[in-house]
């Protein structure tokens, strides 16, 4: 799939999130023509940011000590795809002249991976999925397909 100017910002910008969140990890992704699917990873590690030092008085005497590391807040899912959602659709709005409309919808869909099975199976999904966009009932060229709604209701079922 080649991509358009709006999808490399769609793809460029998901390569940022783990630069912008550092105990964040991506795996698959993939962007569509009007959706992307991707896994998100929130490792318990995540950056601190420590300020350390000593706070003297003019006359020399110490006054304090040693500053606690200052630890940034664990990002929640719906924060990282906020902000991802806000700087792609800012560019994208640069790029198309379109200030302040609306690029996304307001919700995701989201689902928890609580298996290695469960994770293969929706790699194998990601990977697959611009090969079955045919039958992706997020394509408009498909919804009066009899088989798309069940293949994907299908699919997320078996994951339960």
């Amino acid at each position: 799939m080649e991509l358009s100017k709006v999808g490399q910002i769609v793809r460029d910008y998901w390569l940022e999130i783990s630069r912008h969140f550092g105990n964040v990890q991506l795996y698959e992704f993939v962007v569509m023509p009007n959706h992307l699917h991707g896994i998100v990873v929130i490792t318990a590690n995540h950056n601190e940011f420590t300020c350390r030092g000593e706070v003297t008085s003019p006359v020399g005497r110490e006054m304090g000590g040693e500053t606690p590391p200052l630890q940034k807040p664990k990002p929640t899912l719906g924060k990282i795809v906020a902000y991802y959602k806000y700087q792609t659709a800012k560019l994208i709005n640069q790029f198309c002249r379109t200030p302040g409309l609306p690029v996304w919808q307001r919700n995701y869909y989201e689902h928890v991976i609580r298996s290695e099975k469960s994770l293969n199976k929706i790699r194998q999904y990601i990977m697959d999925n611009p090969l079955n966009w045919h039958l992706d009932i997020e394509n408009p060229a498909t919804l009066s397909h009899p088989d798309a709604r069940r293949v994907k209701e299908n699919f997320w079922r078996e994951l339960a």
